[in-house]
C-alpha cells in the first residue's frame, strides 16, 4: 500500500464522525469539543534503504534483489509498517493509556 494514501485513510477515519454528522438523519453535531489530550510513539519500518524517501518524493526506493531479472526496468516500491503506541491520553473520562494499534 502506498503510504501516502494510508495516511489519507488514517485523516478520513478521523474526520468521519464529522462528515457522518452531516447527513440528515444523524444525531446534531455536539457544540462541546471533547476534552482530549494524546502523547504517543509511532513506529515505522519500510523496505527503503537508510531512509524512506517516501516522504519526500512521489517515487519509492529501487528494491535492490527484489525486481525483476537482469536487463528489465527496476523495480520501485516501499512496503512499510507502522505502530503505534499510546504514552498517555484521554478522549473526555475515557483513558487511552497503553493503547497499541
Amino acid at each position: 500500500m502506498d503510504k501516502r494514501l494510508f495516511i489519507r485513510g488514517i485523516a478520513a477515519l478521523a474526520a468521519a464522525p464529522a462528515i457522518a454528522n452531516g447527513g440528515s438523519n444523524a444525531a446534531p453535531v455536539p457544540t462541546r469539543k471533547p476534552d482530549w489530550s494524546l502523547n504517543m510513539d509511532v513506529l515505522e519500518t519500510c523496505t527503503c534503504q537508510v531512509f524512506c524517501q517516501c516522504f519526500f518524493t512521489d517515487i519509492p526506493d529501487v528494491a535492490d534483489g527484489l525486481g525483476p531479472p537482469q536487463g528489465t526496468s527496476a523495480q520501485r516500491y516501499c512496503q512499510f509498517n507502522q505502530a503505534y503506541r499510546v504514552n498517555s491520553g484521554h478522549l473526555d473520562a475515557v483513558s487511552l493509556d497503553g493503547v497499541r494499534f
